[in-house]
C-alpha cells in the first residue's frame, strides 16, 4: 500500500537489508539475517523492486516509519495520516535506511514498510498458503478528512475543503513467478482491507498497498516523454477531452501509461492532464533532457522545470 501516487522506481533486487539489534524476547527467535534473506527473496521473486519507467508522481509531506510496530505516519503543514497493519505484535528486526522489516506479523507472513518519494509502501509477504489472504490496515486521519473511491480500485484522501491531500493507490499482488494475482480493497469504518486470491499461486506472494500524501500531487516527466505523450494525445483527437479513468480501455497504448499513472494518483479530470501534457509537448522551448512538473492535485496547470531526480 502506498500513501501517495508515485511510480515506484527502485532497482530490482536492491533490497540489501541491514541487520539491527535483535529485540529482547523470552522465546528463541529466528536470526535477523534469515528474516531479511527470506523477505528480500520474496520481493525479488514478485518483482516488487521493478522499475516501471515513464513519468512519475510526487507529493509534499514527511514520512516516519515506526520501529516498534508495522505502521507509518505521513504529515504536511495542515494534515496528517497514520496507517497501521492490524497484526500480531512485532518489532522491526532489520532495516535499510528508513525501511523496516516486521517478521511473523501473522502465520507464515512478514511485513515491510518503507518510504517512497512523497509517500510510503507497505508490503505484505505471504510465505505459504497458510498465511492469511486478507490484511487489515487501520487508517487514522485528521478531523474532516474523508475517503473517496477512485475508478481504478484505490482511494482519495480528501480534506474538509474538498481537495485531495493523499492517495491510496490501487492494490497489486504477485507470486514468486511474477504472476499478477486478483486483489482488491474494501473500506470499512476506518479500516482498509486488502483481499488477495492466491489460488494456484507460487509462494511466496507479495501484496502491496501504497499511500502518498501531501499538499499536492505532481506529475513529473522529461521533455522527451512529454513530446511522445503529446503526439499520442493529439492522435486521440476529440476523444482526449472525453475519456475518464473509468474508460481507460479506450485510451490508445501510446498514452495509456500516462493515463494509468494519473488515475492512480487520484486525478479527477484526465482530460485536464492530457491538455497540460499536450501544452508542454507543443512548447517550442521544450528541452528533451529537462524534467518538467505539473501540479495535478489540486489541478493548477502550467509547468515548471525541476531537478532531474524528480523524473527518475
Amino acid at each position: 500500500m502506498r500513501l501517495k501516487k508515485v511510480s515506484t522506481t527502485t532497482a530490482a533486487c536492491a533490497l540489501a537489508l541491514l541487520v539491527s539489534a535483535q529485540p529482547a524476547l523470552a522465546a528463541p527467535v529466528e536470526p535477523a539475517m534469515t528474516v531479511t534473506e527470506r523477505v528480500a527473496g520474496a520481493l525479488a521473486g514478485a518483482d516488487a523492486e521493478a522499475e516501471t519507467g515513464g513519468p512519475t508522481v510526487t507529493t509534499d509531506g514527511d514520512i516516519a516509519v515506526s520501529s516498534e510496530e508495522p505502521s507509518v505516519s505521513l504529515t504536511d503543514s495542515d494534515n496528517w495520516a497514520r496507517v497501521s497493519l492490524i497484526a500480531a505484535p512485532a518489532e522491526a528486526v532489520a532495516a535499510e535506511g528508513e525501511a523496516r522489516v516486521f517478521p511473523d506479523v501473522a502465520k507464515d507472513a512478514d511485513s515491510v514498510i518503507r518510504p517512497v518519494e512523497g509517500g510510503a509502501q507497505l508490503l505484505y509477504v505471504m510465505h505459504s498458503a497458510a498465511a492469511p489472504r486478507t490484511q487489515r490496515y487501520r487508517v487514522d486521519l485528521a478531523a474532516g478528512t474523508t475517503v473517496e473511491a477512485t475508478g481504478d480500485g484505490g482511494f482519495l484522501l480528501v480534506d474538509r475543503a474538498g481537495e485531495a491531500e493523499g492517495v491510496i493507490e490501487a492494490p497489486w499482488a504477485r507470486d514468486a513467478s511474477g504472476r499478477e494475482l486478483p486483489t482488491r480493497y474494501h473500506w470499512a469504518d476506518g479500516v482498509l482491507i486488502q483481499e488477495t486470491d492466491t489460488a494456484g499461486a507460487v509462494f511466496p506472494v507479495v501484496a502491496d498497498p501504497k499511500i502518498t500524501f501531501g499538499v499536492g500531487v505532481y506529475l513529473n516527466m522529461f521533455g522527451s516523454e512529454a513530446r511522445t505523450y503529446g503526439m499520442g494525445i493529439v492522435a486521440m483527437g476529440g476523444a482526449a477531452a472525453a475519456v475518464g479513468c473509468a474508460t481507460l480501455d479506450k485510451v490508445p497504448h501510446a498514452v495509456k501509461i500516462l493515463a494509468r499513472i494519473a488515475c492512480g494518483a487520484g486525478v479527477v479530470s484526465l482530460p485536464k492532464v492530457f491538455a497540460a501534457v499536450k501544452s508542454i509537448a507543443q512548447d517550442k522551448s521544450l528541452d528533451d533532457r529537462a524534467c518538467y512538473q505539473v501540479k495535478i492535485i489540486p489541478f493548477k496547470g502550467g509547468k515548471k522545470k525541476v531537478a532531474a531526480k524528480n523524473c527518475k
